[in-house]
């Protein structure tokens, strides 16, 4: 997610709305990205951050990337 957010270093996020909802397991259990696992092998497992994040975003009907001041067209169910 540097490429977008441009940060670098460890446990490091440009916005609060940058996050990924992911259960105990999944963010520092056996399969956790904060574990032993990292970032990159998690990512080559389970997929980059940023499209689990537009997932996120069409799931909830808005952009988080708008939020966050972030410039990434996705297309999003508007509800009402």
């Amino acid at each position: 997610m540097t490429d977008i957010v441009g940060l670098h270093g460890m446990s490091m996020k440009a916005n609060d709305w940058l996050v990924i909802p992911l259960d105990a397991l999944m963010h520092t259990g056996n399969l956790g990205i904060d574990s032993g696992m990292g970032v990159e092998t998690w990512e080559l497992r389970f997929g980059q951050q940023v499209h689990h994040l537009d997932e996120v975003c069409r799931l909830i009907g808005y952009s988080i990337w708008e939020h966050a001041g972030i410039n990434r067209p996705i297309r999003v169910r508007r509800t009402t």
